[in-house]
């Protein structure tokens, strides 16, 4: 079973939540608890771990693993740290219940769509907690497992399931749904909603709306041609419907 908590409040920080989470688990359940924020020594090689991973890492992974196994830390630090993780799980026969800090960390956004499904297939005996700032972790996991960290008070905080299932949706959904962020940076929403505005208006031509387009363009800002077909259909339609 795998447990996801993330936050729609960008000033809590979720991994300060745990501080003392795992002694208190290891009491309550008798459990073993493994932290998983830590640099490994080494990847053991294993032709059966091998076969595993390779969809997670790619045609290079003999090449990656060569590499870790003679501590060449030339590929991405994030992919290290996790196949580390895999790889002390995977030999020391862990069970019961195993923390993970911030799976995200550092890893490509690939990787982060893959890590999820690998540990629920590797490990299904353990119960896995992850802390998670990342929508594309969330996109592959369902809503029953995901727990969303909601500040209610002075250094007070509830949990809830999210009503929204992001698994296999768009990460931009499980951003804006369950992270509460727009997907697209608000830089320019004044200049782009009047200018999406003169457009419907049938007055993309005028001094006012010329002046905004250059703003945009002059700030590196590239249109959709989506959005502007869409917005000029919209022009005509006004259009005929008044002749």
């Amino acid at each position: 079973m795998i447990t996801i908590y993330t936050t729609a409040c960008a000033n809590i920080n979720i991994n300060k939540q745990f501080i003392g989470f795992p002694q208190q688990y290891m009491n309550d359940y008798n459990a073993d608890f493994y932290i998983g924020i830590y640099e490994c020594q080494s990847i053991k090689k294993h032709s059966k771990l091998l076969k595993v991973i390779k969809p997670f890492i790619g045609n290079d992974y003999k090449v990656i693993i060569k590499n870790l196994l003679k501590f060449k830390i030339n590929i991405n630090r994030g992919l290290f740290k996790i196949l580390s993780i895999i790889s002390e799980l995977y030999y020391s026969n862990t069970k019961g219940i195993v923390f993970i800090s911030g799976i995200e960390e550092q890893l490509h956004p690939h990787h982060q769509q893959l890590i999820i499904p690998l540990l629920d297939k590797l490990f299904p005996h353990i119960n896995f907690i992850i802390t998670t700032l990342s929508p594309q972790v969330l996109s592959t996991v369902r809503k029953e497992n995901i727990r969303v960290i909601e500040s209610i008070g002075d250094c007070i905080y509830k949990t809830s399931i999210p009503e929204f299932s992001p698994l296999s949706h768009p990460s931009s959904d499980a951003l804006a749904l369950i992270m509460d962020v727009s997907p697209a940076p608000n830089l320019f929403e004044g200049d782009l909603g009047q200018y999406e505005q003169y457009i419907k208006h049938n007055q993309e031509n005028i001094e006012e709306a010329i002046i905004i387009r250059k703003r945009l363009d002059d700030a590196g800002y590239e249109f959709n041609e989506s959005d502007l077909s869409k917005w000029r259909f919209i022009a005509n339609r006004k259009k005929i419907n008044r002749v």
